[in-house]
């Protein structure tokens, strides 16, 4: 039996986390890479907030969890800007507030 991407139900064609680590994501049909732990606990950490319809989640909240003294957003901040992830899937829907940016199911 063979199964493809299109083959998904559309909410996990939408988002779908591939792999244990939360290491890569599928988000809209684009897959997005997260290779630090903190990234990868800062994903994990929306998704299971979304999951329980908590969101958005408060910076420090996401301090807490993620063990952090910092914005969270610095977590995604690259020598040209942000990571690819930032402002699609991951937004800020009011300052200091985070969320995935995933309809519910």
């Amino acid at each position: 039996l063979k199964i493809s991407w299109k083959d998904l139900p559309a909410h996990k064609l939408e988002f779908n986390i591939l792999n244990d680590e939360c290491s890569k994501v599928m988000f809209q049909s684009e897959t997005y890479r997260f290779d630090t732990p903190t990234q990868q606990n800062f994903i994990r950490h929306l998704s299971n907030m979304h999951k329980i319809k908590q969101i958005p989640v408060s910076s420090a909240y996401l301090k807490e969890a993620l063990q952090i003294d910092y914005s969270p957003s610095r977590i995604f901040r690259t020598d040209t800007g942000y990571h690819p992830a930032w402002d699609t899937l991951i937004i800020q829907p009011k300052q200091g507030y985070f969320q995935l940016n995933i309809k519910d199911k």
